[in-house]
């Protein structure tokens, strides 16, 4: 090769993993048959409880056994439901993509929240209805997440002590969360406001803030899939600023490659093959080709400068990671329906059971709504993001935890409020002022926290322990 020549090698790979969505991890083509077995196999055991507590709920219900079993068995029924609600839109994530899956993920584990959510409506549970909204956001930033930060930074143990995850993208969620705060606050601090309640008005504010919310919804999933589906886009000058961050006067000319295929878009470092360590670019080489990329996960692969063989182990490595569908896409449509059905029935059963579980309990419909429903309805989220932080997929678990709080606040709720207006059910968003107060220190912990982009098991204990004090205290609130 002669002198002064700059060669670039690209990693080789694929542009059309289409087969992928439809081959097993075998490399063969899915059938139908692999597909409901792996549909009874893969998650066997929580299967076998669905096929036990399904039918005893039911009969629990029909049969009059009392509201405390008809209620502690429709919980059973309902939580390994939601395991099969995760595994079914974890089937399909592999085959849309990381982002619409995460969404999916988290909008499909919200449904047992909004199946409750409007059957309590019909019932005339306003008060359970609106203490199962802020319990469930609760949940899920507090609980949910103090489950993964510490599950993930223990087990396994990682040498470094935390985890990492995307700061900007969790930061569009805490943004849209302090919008949702300050549409909580104002019906409540209105009606303080009155000498004598006003409930018209209150109603009118609340109608109102829940179409603004749900819009402000519609708008993030325009920014999350259109505007912006591949994370922050990197601009020719932020290129050239991390080539010259990453590049030293002593080191090799180094030339940031880009690797495109359908669904990633990594960055790859090669080198000019002339130079050597110790020498200096000659006024004869070229200059480094810099070129428009987008990639979420820039860190993991070109943040120390590396050479072709190193970076095409990365991409191995980061291949070998990925996850292969065991179910077909329409399959795993399928069971996804047929299960919220089921999860739609137990659930009217368990609204059915509360007054009869509150009296003979003793437990308020507050901490029924607060600690207990959401517990059961996010079972499909705890499943899902424990085991995602566990092998260190933490976009994955900020994308379900704190997303799945967000579209709580900005789907679920709002929706359940226009739903009661069309219904005739005075469901508003003036809720108790203690539970404002408790949900707007829990977003700004949980805001604090994650703003460093990086987390580790104490951050996690910290959660816990945050959900713990709530819920202590919510044990004694009367209705």
């Amino acid at each position: 090769m002669q002198a002064g020549t700059a060669t670039t090698t690209d990693i080789p790979i694929s542009d059309n993993p289409g087969p992928l969505s439809i081959r097993s991890a075998s490399g063969h083509p899915l059938t139908t048959a692999q597909s409901l077995k792996m549909l009874w196999t893969g998650i066997l055991y929580y299967n076998i409880a669905s096929c036990i507590f399904v039918p005893l709920g039911i009969i629990s219900h029909l049969l009059k056994w009392g509201d405390v079993p008809t209620f502690v068995l429709n919980v059973l029924a309902i939580m390994p439901l939601a395991k099969m609600l995760d595994y079914c839109t974890d089937q399909l994530s592999m085959q849309i993509g990381e982002t619409l899956g995460g969404l999916l993920n988290a909008t499909m584990g919200n449904a047992v929240e909004l199946i409750v959510g409007v059957l309590a409506l019909k019932g005339d549970e306003l008060r359970v209805v609106q203490a199962s909204l802020i319990g469930s956001m609760l949940s899920n930033m507090l609980l949910v997440l103090g489950l993964c930060f510490l599950c993930g930074g223990l087990f396994p143990y990682r040498k470094n002590g935390y985890q990492k995850f995307d700061v900007d993208k969790s930061n569009v969620n805490n943004g849209l969360l302090t919008v949702v705060i300050l549409g909580f606050i104002v019906p409540t601090a209105f009606n303080m406001t009155l000498q004598e309640t006003d409930t018209q008005s209150i109603l009118s504010i609340s109608r109102g803030t829940a179409t603004v919310l749900l819009v402000t919804y519609v708008a993030f999933l325009v920014f999350q899939l259109s505007t912006n589906p591949d994370g922050n886009l990197v601009t020719p000058a932020d290129m050239k600023k991390e080539a010259l961050a990453l590049a030293e006067p002593d080191s090799p000319v180094a030339e940031l490659t880009v690797v495109n295929t359908r669904h990633n878009m990594i960055r790859g470092l090669s080198f000019n093959s002339n130079t050597s360590l110790g020498t200096t670019p000659s006024r004869n080489t070229p200059r480094p080709s810099l070129r428009v990329i987008r990639d979420p996960s820039f860190h993991s692969v070109a943040r120390t400068p590396t050479y072709h063989s190193a970076a095409r182990k990365s991409l191995k490595e980061r291949q070998d990671e990925e996850d292969v569908p065991e179910v077909l896409g329409w399959i795993a449509m399928v069971a996804l329906l047929v299960t919220t059905v089921v999860i739609g029935v137990c659930a009217e059963f368990l609204v059915d059971s509360l007054d009869g579980l509150s009296a003979k309990a003793g437990l308020s419909k507050t901490f029924i709504g607060i600690i207990i429903l959401p517990i059961v309805g996010n079972a499909a989220e705890h499943v899902t993001a424990v085991s995602a932080a566990m092998r260190n997929k933490m976009d994955l678990v900020i994308a379900v935890a704190v997303g799945s709080s967000m579209q709580i606040a900005l789907l679920v709720t709002p929706v359940l409020v226009l739903v009661g207006w069309m219904m005739g059910k005075e469901l508003t968003l003036d809720f108790e002022l203690f539970e404002t107060a408790v949900l707007f220190v829990s977003i700004f912990v949980v805001s604090t926290l994650i703003a460093d982009g990086k987390t580790n098991w104490l951050e996690g204990w910290m959660l816990l322990a945050s959900y713990t004090i709530i819920s202590v205290a919510f044990f004694f609130v009367k209705d």
